[in-house]
């Protein structure tokens, strides 16, 4: 992109088209799966079950809805315990198994869902919990283990549970269960699995986590400064590298963090409306070697805009796309 002088010999502008093995091809078009959700939808998590059954949960601001890949669509909001958030409320979903687990970043409570149950259910309330904090994010490590982020109202808190139990998050000298605070000049957004360790990123700075087993179970260690998180859902694991847009750059980890050269930079982050950056969505087009990016431009409220990388190629393109969620 950039000027039309500056894209001499290149494409200067097109919309809805990519290039792949140096072709030029459509996207190609999309039908509605499912119609009438309640709410804003503000994150898709897929997953399967112990049968080998893929399923997708939806979080919006006011529902949770399971929709297996038949088309079947359930309505598993809590019937107590839960409202309806603001629109602009973020969910963070994660499996363990075939456990489903989430939490809306402006409610904070912990849920879990497992196929067959009529409802999400408040982990707190399980029987036996203990210790089970509130979070703003949450993500299951490599060793199955669930981790809260800005657990109990701390943005620099670091929670986890035991591995054999994720009802347990009491600290003891016969479980894994424990907690750390992340010396992070932001609050913290987000984590994904890579192998060997776990990311996690806050609004400045990215930090490496490892799993060394008792007695202090995993270390957190800053690995970049400059290089956080534009919003919790900016982030897309592939492999051993992470790719992810932050403030002003577009940043991957493949052992340590690197710039992305972005040709398409000043459209981006000229346009972002930087009221509604923490809607920024990231997927992954794996039959493509894609990173989309769903971005708010504009005077957009909502994300109007996909910025598109092919990791492999490595080149970018822009398009006119409004997705709430990916």
């Amino acid at each position: 992109m950039g000027t039309e002088y500056q894209a001499q010999g290149r494409y200067y502008d097109a919309d809805l088209v990519r290039w792949f093995m140096e072709q030029l091809r459509p996207i190609g078009g999309w039908v509605s799966f499912k119609t009438g959700l309640s709410g804003v939808g503000r994150a898709l998590h897929l997953w399967e079950d112990n049968s080998g059954n893929g399923r997708v949960a939806v979080g919006t601001n006011s529902n949770i809805y399971v929709i297996t890949t038949a088309g079947t669509q359930t309505d598993v909001t809590p019937s107590s315990g839960w409202s309806s958030q603001a629109s602009g409320s973020t969910w963070t979903f994660a499996n363990a198994g075939q456990l489903l687990i989430g939490v809306n970043d402006a409610d904070g409570t912990i849920y879990t869902w497992t196929p067959g149950d009529g409802e999400l259910t408040a982990l707190e309330d399980e029987g036996g919990a203990s210790g089970v904090p509130s979070a703003q994010a949450i993500f299951v490590t490599n060793e199955g283990i669930v981790v809260a982020l800005g657990a109990d109202g701390n943005p620099y808190n670091v929670s986890w549970s035991d591995r054999d139990d994720i009802t347990d998050w009491s600290p003891s000298a016969t479980d894994l269960a424990g907690d750390l605070n992340v010396q992070a000049a932001g609050g913290l957004m987000a984590g994904a699995n890579i192998r060997g360790g776990s990311l996690i990123w806050s609004t400045e700075a990215l930090h490496l986590m490892r799993y060394y087993g008792l007695p202090d179970v995993y270390g957190i260690e800053k690995v970049a400064d400059d290089c956080g998180a534009i919003s919790r859902g900016c982030m897309v694991a592939v492999d051993n590298m992470a790719f992810w847009m932050g403030k002003d750059d577009f940043h991957v980890w493949n052992g340590y963090v690197e710039t992305i050269e972005c040709s398409i930079h000043d459209d981006v982050f000229g346009a972002l409306n930087r009221s509604y950056q923490h809607l920024v969505r990231a997927c992954h087009v794996a039959e493509f070697n894609e990173i989309w990016w769903h971005i708010p431009t504009g005077a957009a409220t909502e994300n109007n805009t996909v910025a598109v990388f092919n990791y492999k190629e490595n080149h970018w393109s822009y398009h006119t796309m409004a997705r709430s969620a990916c």
